[in-house]
């Protein structure tokens, strides 16, 4: 009768064992493998890409303004998405930004969806307004700051200028 005691006692003494290590062994490789993460996210960037070569020195320059969002070697982690969008679309011809941060690689890759107006809005009662009105190639309306415009075409881009005028 003790000789089944004993080994009920042993069976439970295994069991607590190998529970132990068990839970100590899933420390382990739960410590390796956030430190592991901890350094995918601390990659610094490598690589910002643009869809085309044609514009990425505007966008590479837009970054750069002061204070400067993205340069090459910041933390992966502190890759602020909103942040990017945001300062891109302070150009007038973007209309869109897609962001994709791919961390093995520490590459950044933007792409831009640029506007496409197809008419300009022209108020006959109100010549001075704070804005302009634009018609996009969707039909969408979009409304831009006329100082900026008219930066816009004293720059040349996207002639702004020479967009048809929809009363």
């Amino acid at each position: 009768y003790s000789g089944i005691a004993l080994a009920k006692a042993t069976f439970k003494e295994q069991k607590m064992r190998n529970l132990i290590v068990g839970f100590i062994f899933g420390l382990v490789v739960a410590s390796v493998g956030f430190g592991g993460i901890a350094r995918i996210l601390d990659r610094g960037v490598e690589t910002i890409q643009t869809q085309s070569k044609e514009i990425a020195s505007e966008i590479t320059q837009k970054l750069n303004e002061p204070p400067a969002i993205v340069k090459i070697g910041d933390p992966m982690a502190r890759v602020d998405r909103r942040e990017i969008a945001s300062r891109l679309r302070e150009l007038l011809w973007i209309d869109n930004v897609e962001l994709e941060r791919r961390l093995l690689t520490g590459e950044v890759k933007i792409t831009i969806i640029p506007r496409s107006p197809i008419g300009r809005l022209v108020s006959q009662s109100n010549t001075a307004a704070e804005s302009i009105g634009f018609m996009g190639a969707d039909l969408d309306i979009f409304y831009l700051p006329r100082f900026a415009v008219d930066q816009a075409k004293a720059n040349g881009e996207t002639n702004w200028g020479k967009i048809p005028e929809i009363n």
